[in-house]
């Protein structure tokens, strides 16, 4: 039962994504948004990105309500409210309560955030080191399924009823996430790992003295003692830096050329269910008993170069061939491309301040994709389709390169000192 807990865990943690983003493109787009509207839209993602703020308080604290089970309440509490999020956010017409709209997603990537954090934290303590690697399967199938259901499923359902029906159906899963949580049993790490850290705590005279040190400053002081940290930010800073453009525009984009939401559906449903969980396994063969640097930057490398398709998309027009082409090679290599990104922080975050750690890790990364979708969707306004995919894939692939070229320099150096 618990690997079926970490699935849906997995699930509900890529929900926001599609939703506050292509997803919500599309559905924005329908509303009679602008484009510079939609791309305003990214910067709600800011509470997402910012948890590090409230990681440690996650992290160290129990919720007065469930002090008898300090990681099952926050998962609880973060499941809850994503559910709640979701139900709002069916009740909203957009064109009518554009604020309102914009409060949900709000909460939704708030509880979201929460549950980012508590979900590291959940998995390490449930699960002894030699189940890991089946944990972590079963974590990262149901992200990228739940990126898929968040994605072409809720265009495939709003097409045959409407938003509202779509969402709710996302809001589902969230629930019976919920409900597997509260039928098992508190994670057995959890509670020694909790008193360590009170441990801790205790020999500060003052709490807040003890939250700084051992939740905020101790973390940070481990982090930048790896020989590699400043390698690791150049990395979250530049991966995937034009995917994250392109794909605040992509909604706008299809519909644009004529595509409806069920040939979207469809195409994204059959070829990129497929082509995500191939590239996923691929990447796991791939980076198998390596360190995850160098096919990350050379992964990262292969996905930035398929944003060319999109230009030639953008040239030729409405070709359902191209679409699914399209469809399947950014999926294929965007699903490798993540799970190696997982991977790498995971083995970037030292296992007692993980969750403090990935969420620092995380903010960074993620920031950076809300402030480029933001500028994509600027970008998108003042220049033709073609002109703008030809500029983010530019700019994607010259970063990427520049990724690459850094790690190979950079990574012999850090394998002769160790």
């Amino acid at each position: 039962m618990l690997y079926l807990i970490l699935f849906f865990i997995g699930m509900a943690n890529a929900f926001s994504i599609p939703l506050s983003g292509s997803t919500l493109s599309i559905w924005l787009t329908e509303a009679g948004f602008s484009k510079e509207l939609i791309g305003t839209y990214a910067l709600i993602g800011v509470p997402f990105c910012l948890k590090i703020v409230w990681s440690p308080i996650v992290d160290q604290f129990t919720l007065p309500f469930f002090s008898h089970s300090p990681r099952k309440g926050w998962l609880l509490f973060s499941l809850i409210g994503i559910s709640f999020s979701l139900i709002f956010l069916s009740l909203i017409s957009p064109a009518e309560s554009p604020w309102l709209l914009a409060l949900c997603l709000f909460m939704l990537l708030l509880f979201s955030s929460c549950l980012h954090i508590i979900g590291i934290a959940y998995e390490l303590e449930s699960l002894n080191e030699d189940e890991y690697g089946m944990g972590s399967f079963y974590i990262l199938t149901g992200y990228r399924i739940g990126l898929i259901c968040a994605g072409s499923c809720v265009l495939f359902l709003s097409a045959i009823f409407d938003w509202p029906v779509a969402i709710l159906t996302i809001a589902i899963f969230v629930i019976i996430a919920a409900l597997l949580v509260a039928l098992y049993p508190e994670p057995f790490k959890s509670k020694m790992i909790l008193k360590e850290k009170q441990y801790a705590f205790s020999k500060y005279k003052h709490i807040f003295a003890g939250f700084w040190q051992e939740t905020i400053q101790q973390p940070c002081r481990v982090f930048f003692q790896k020989n590699n940290w400043i390698l690791i930010l150049f990395l979250l800073l530049t991966f995937k830096i034009g995917d994250h453009m392109a794909k605040s525009m992509e909604g706008p984009f299809y519909l644009d050329l004529g595509f409806d939401k069920t040939e979207l559906a469809t195409a994204s449903k059959l070829w990129g269910m497929i082509a995500t969980i191939l590239g996923a396994f691929l990447a796991g063969k791939f980076v198998k008993g390596k360190n995850p640097e160098k096919p990350l930057a050379f992964v990262g490398l292969i996905h930035a170069s398929s944003l060319f398709c999109y230009y030639l998309m953008a040239v030729v027009g409405k070709s359902i061939p191209l679409l699914y082409i399209t469809t399947a090679i950014e999926y294929l290599t965007g699903g490798a491309a993540m799970a190696i990104f997982i991977y790498f922080l995971w083995k970037t975050c030292d296992k007692y301040f993980a969750a403090v750690q990935y969420a620092l890790l995380w903010s960074i990364f993620m920031m950076k994709s809300d402030l480029f979708a933001f500028n994509g969707g600027l970008l998108a306004s003042m220049v033709s389709w073609p002109t703008f995919f030809l500029i983010v894939s530019s700019f994607g692939v010259s970063t990427a390169i520049l990724s690459y070229a850094l790690v190979n320099c950079y990574v012999p150096k850090l394998e002769k000192i160790n």
